[in-house]
């Protein structure tokens, strides 16, 4: 078996790489935070929608809105936590993209089986 040197590795060795995969990994998440936070707010908060509120969809609107502030939770401890482990700036930013792009994903498809409006 043959190594390949000088092959490009896709994980980025440097900080500022790094933070560009982080910045990129965010996007499904914030094109999800807005209709699964302010939406479950408006449905739960409106007068008009009191008849209609049941446990269950009180319920199912907090766990959206749950779901839309979960990637950047999960950033954060990542990155605090790939830190304290002793990790560089850029292993622990390339740490913490995998879960803010993965629960992006998640938050994503929570928005459109949730209907994603307000």
């Amino acid at each position: 078996m043959q190594i390949v040197s000088g092959a490009r590795s896709p994980v980025a060795r440097s900080s500022l790489g790094a933070g560009a995969i982080a910045a990129g990994a965010s996007v499904p998440a914030l094109l999800a935070v807005l209709p699964l936070t302010l939406g479950s707010i408006w449905y739960v908060a409106a007068d008009e929608n009191r008849e209609f509120l049941t446990t269950g969809r009180a319920v199912w609107g907090l766990v959206l809105f749950s779901t839309g502030l979960l990637p950047f939770i999960a950033f954060a401890v990542a990155l605090v936590t790939a830190r304290v482990s002793g990790s560089s700036w850029a292993a622990a930013l390339n740490l913490a993209a995998v879960w803010l792009g993965g629960l992006g994903l998640v938050a994503c498809g929570a928005a459109v089986l949730g209907a994603g409006g307000f």
